[in-house]
Order: structure tokens, then sequence, then C-alpha cells
């Protein structure tokens, strides 16, 4: 599965991309995006591909933080 399969299903207010790293089971944080009919929108000027696979993902929320509908991925990193 890719990052579109799942936003063409559903726009996502924050979504949060971590990358696999050795010492860290659950991941790097690398940036938050959002997306809207399908398109990944940048939170902080970087690129995020919609093409990577997905090893792993979360949906959930935060009302408080006035987030309905979060996504927490996790793609595979590629470490030298």
């Amino acid at each position: 599965m890719t990052v579109q399969d799942l936003i063409d299903k559903k726009d996502y207010d924050y979504i949060s991309y971590r990358v696999t790293h050795p010492e860290v089971p659950e991941g790097v944080f690398v940036g938050s995006c959002h997306s809207i009919n399908g398109e990944l929108i940048p939170n902080d000027g970087d690129y995020y591909s919609s093409n990577e696979e997905i090893l792993d993902y979360e949906e959930w929320d935060d009302l408080e933080e006035g987030v309905k509908n979060g996504l927490d991925i996790l793609i595979e990193g590629e470490w030298i």
C-alpha cells in the first residue's frame, strides 16, 4: 500500500511522516503535511512523495489541537 492509496480515500488534517531507523523502532519523525482531494500539501515547505510504500500506519484524532483526521505513517528510510 502506498501513501496515495490512503489519501485517495480520505482527507487528512495532519500527516506525520516517519522513516525507519535501526536504533528507533517506531521510526524517526521527518516532517508533516496534510492532504486534500488526494494531494499532499506540505506543512513545512518540504516535499513528501505519495508513491512511498507504507510499512505501518495509524489514524488518530486530537480534537483539542483541531485534528479530526490525523495519520501517522512509517516508510522505509535509507541509511548509510
